[in-house]
C-alpha cells in the first residue's frame, strides 16, 4: 500500500513540477520578448507624385497653419554644417520650382516677390512641422518631390495645351496644384505619426502584459520548487523509515545443554 501511494504521489509531483517549470520558462521568455520589443519611431519618407494630383483635382485644400518657419540652431559644428548645406539645397530646389512655375504662368502671370517669399515661407513652415530628429532629411525629400512634381505639372500636356486660358485660370490651376502638394505631404506625415503612436500604445500594452505573465511565471516557478521539495522530503522519509522484518525469517533457537 505504501509503495503504491508513494508511486502515485511521485508521479503526480513530477507531472506538476514539469508543467510548472515549463510554464515558468515559457512565461519568462515571452515576457522578456514582449517587454523588449522595439518600436520603430523613424518616420518613413512620404512619397508624393504628380500623377496622384491628376486623380484628385477636385480635392479641397486648406492653408497651412502658422508655425515656426526656421530650423533650430545647432550647437554642434557638424549639425551647423548640415543645416547650412540644407539651406543651400533648399534655395536651389525652390528656385527651380519657381522657374518651372514661371515657365507655365508667363507671359500672362508674373510671379511677384511677395509670392516667391510666400512660397518660401510655406515650404519652411511645413518643414518646421517635421520631427526634429530627421527634419533635414524629410525636408530635403519634400523639396525634391515638390520640384519633380512641378516639372511634371508644367510638362503635362493637359496643362501646356491650355495656352488660351485666362491668367486667372492659370493661376488657379497652379495654386490648386501647389496647395495639393503641401496638404498631401502633410497628410502622409500625419499618417506616419499616427502609426508611431499606435505602435507605442501596443508596446505599452505588451509591457503591461509582460508584467502579468512574469508574475504568473514566477508563481509557476515557486510551485515547481514546492513540489520538488515535497518529492525530496518524501524520498528522504521513505529511505529513512525502518523496514519491517520478513515473516519467514528464522528465529534463533536456544541451546538445551
Amino acid at each position: 500500500m505504501d509503495k503504491t501511494f508513494f508511486a502515485i504521489v511521485r508521479r503526480f509531483g513530477l507531472g506538476v513540477a514539469f508543467v510548472t517549470l515549463l510554464g515558468a520558462i515559457c512565461g519568462i521568455a515571452w515576457a522578456i520578448y514582449s517587454y523588449s520589443s522595439p518600436v520603430n519611431e523613424n518616420i518613413a519618407e512620404p512619397k508624393v507624385q504628380y500623377r496622384e494630383f491628376k486623380l484628385t483635382l477636385t480635392a479641397k485644400t486648406t492653408p497651412a497653419a502658422d508655425q515656426d518657419d526656421s530650423t533650430p540652431a545647432a550647437s554642434d559644428p557638424a549639425e551647423r554644417t548640415k543645416a547650412s548645406e540644407f539651406d543651400r539645397k533648399f534655395e536651389a530646389h525652390l528656385q527651380r520650382i519657381l522657374e518651372a512655375a514661371s515657365k507655365y504662368l508667363q507671359p500672362d502671370v508674373n510671379l511677384t516677390e511677395a509670392y516667391r517669399d510666400g512660397l518660401r515661407e510655406g515650404c519652411k513652415t511645413l518643414i518646421s512641422q517635421l520631427s526634429e530628429k530627421n527634419r533635414l532629411e524629410l525636408g530635403e525629400a519634400f523639396m525634391v518631390q515638390f520640384e519633380a512634381a512641378t516639372v511634371a505639372f508644367v510638362g503635362d500636356g493637359l496643362n501646356s495645351a491650355n495656352m488660351t486660358d485666362s491668367a486667372a485660370e492659370k493661376g488657379q490651376r497652379w495654386d490648386m496644384f501647389s496647395n495639393w502638394m503641401f496638404e498631401t505631404y502633410r497628410s502622409r506625415l500625419h499618417e506616419e505619426t499616427e502609426r508611431i503612436s499606435q505602435e507605442k500604445l501596443k508596446a505599452e500594452f505588451r509591457k503591461a502584459q509582460a508584467g502579468v505573465v512574469a508574475t504568473a511565471a514566477g508563481t509557476c516557478f515557486v510551485i515547481f520548487l514546492l513540489f520538488t521539495l515535497m518529492l525530496v522530503l518524501l524520498a528522504i522519509e521513505r529511505n529513512t523509515r525502518p523496514q519491517p522484518k520478513a515473516t519467514g525469517e528464522e528465529r534463533p533457537t536456544q541451546s538445551t545443554d
